[in-house]
């Protein structure tokens, strides 16, 4: 890998801001970092960051307008191949597992547009879309307005230095539930369930248990905006002999559903909702067709389909989205992409198409050639994956605090954006960031980065999306 740059973006304008206003922060932000991640999970963390990401009011803006947009191109790729979920579902093939919840007859409708939080990378400044995560089985979003919210209270002794004036973004929490309400047709009162499951026997009784613990904010959240918001064990979910979804003999009015494909368990009450979704009775945020639109396939469908868009359009795909490529199982086509893998393994990255989090991802610079080889080899065989061009992000400079023995030190670390969306308008911003001497090959919090997020900046450089 080739050395990394500072970030000189408008994902985060702190160098930007007058040095006043700076030194004040970082006074405020070391005073407060342990009040603003309390009770944040995963609270087992060697290091925490002691500032948010500061970003340009019109930038987060922006961001979220080219969100939205790509997600529409995405869905207007898939209307070209498939006329509905089910058919869009046969053509993405082995990939897609565990959609049980799929209503096969659905269209390929713009409410399928209606949560979603993308993946993005910045280099040079300009912003990268590496993944569009189309759905509404999005975490975090408790956890980013805290922290959010938490640092701009920490920052009030800051407000107006030099005319610098912070906001929060708007509130992710507060959105996934004006959408739940808007796209369902929830009212007040309604009693809207978030099913959980984290494994058979004792020990996967108590971490769902504890799961839903956990969930206690989404679901005053929930509450704060009107519904009836409860976190459930999946087992206790059951149906009526109308195919009505109840818990404890108390109807559901909706279902707000957390786990994608891949994680769904085999259970009575998985078998519960299945049976509700047969029968037309499931009102769930989202439908499980968004998780089709997710696939990264799709994402190479939109450079297999440059010709089709409007020049607008095309630009804003070559611009914004690393190119891709479906690795199918066998041709000619297939097989002058191998070979051309072979060849550029320090410019490309090898994703499954239909996992989540990170999973299954293979580095090409991060990896030796051997194991890029037989990476390639399964991925083939497979049919599932995609080829994306390698991104080497910009770097953003924080300070850390050592949790365990109180050490401060400031690094440049890599760092992953993620603007949610809820109705089309970005809530909140999702920001994933590297660690001191920590693994940087994949931003993902299950393999060491931090969960942060970000302020709004009245002030700062115009900072729309560059090209």
């Amino acid at each position: 890998m080739t050395e990394q740059r500072l970030n000189t973006s408008a994902a985060d304008i702190w160098a930007d801001l007058p040095q006043a206003f700076r030194t004040t922060a970082s006074g405020l932000g070391r005073d407060a970092w342990q009040d603003v991640y309390a009770g944040i999970t995963p609270a087992e963390r060697e290091w925490r960051a002691v500032r948010p990401f500061f970003m340009d009011r019109d930038h987060f803006e922006e961001l979220g307008r080219v969100s939205d947009r790509l997600a529409h191109l995405v869905l207007l790729s898939c209307r070209r191949r498939a006329r509905s979920a089910g058919e869009l579902h046969d053509l993405l093939a082995g990939p897609v597992r565990g959609v049980s919840l799929l209503d096969r007859d659905a269209p390929l409708s713009e409410d399928l547009l209606a949560a979603g939080r993308p993946d993005v990378l910045y280099r040079d400044g300009i912003p990268l879309f590496v993944e569009l995560n189309i759905g509404g089985a999005l975490g975090a979003t408790p956890e980013v307005d805290l922290i959010a919210s938490r640092f701009h209270q920490a920052y009030s002794g800051a407000q107006g230095t030099d005319g610098v004036l912070l906001s929060t973004p708007p509130s992710p929490v507060k959105g996934r539930f004006d959408c739940i309400r808007s796209t369902l047709g929830a009212g007040d009162g309604d009693r809207v369930a978030i099913p959980v499951w984290e494994g058979h026997g004792a020990a996967g009784h108590a971490a769902t248990r504890a799961a839903i613990e956990e969930l206690a904010l989404l679901c005053d959240g929930g509450r704060a905006a009107g519904l009836d918001t409860f976190a459930v064990p999946l087992d206790e979910v059951e149906t009526d002999d109308a195919a009505v979804l109840h818990v404890a003999g108390r109807r559901i009015d909706a279902v707000l559903w957390l786990y994608v494909p891949s994680a769904q368990p085999d259970s009575p009450g998985m078998d519960a909702l299945a049976r509700a979704s047969a029968a037309g009775t499931l009102r769930m945020h989202t439908p499980e067709a968004t998780f089709l639109l997710t696939n990264k396939k799709t994402l190479g469908w939109l450079w297999e389909d440059l010709e089709h868009f409007e020049p607008q359009d095309a630009e804003l795909i070559r611009r914004h989205v690393p190119r891709t490529r479906i690795l199918a199982a066998h041709g000619p086509a297939s097989d002058r992409l191998l070979a051309d893998a072979l060849r550029r393994q320090h410019e490309l990255v090898l994703k499954p198409g239909g996992e989540y989090s990170g999973h299954g991802v293979v580095v090409g610079p991060a990896v030796t050639a051997e194991v890029w080889r037989r990476q390639l080899d399964r991925a083939r065989a497979d049919g599932g994956h995609v080829l994306q061009e390698y991104v080497e992000g910009d770097l953003a400079e924080l300070d850390f605090v050592n949790t365990r023995n109180g050490e401060h030190r400031t690094a440049a670390v890599p760092y992953l954006l993620g603007p949610h969306l809820f109705d089309h308008r970005p809530c909140g911003m999702l920001v994933r960031h590297g660690v001191p001497d920590g693994d940087a090959s994949v931003l993902s919090l299950s393999n060491g980065a931090l969960l942060g997020s970000a302020l709004l900046v009245e002030r700062g450089r115009p900072a729309g999306i560059r090209s």
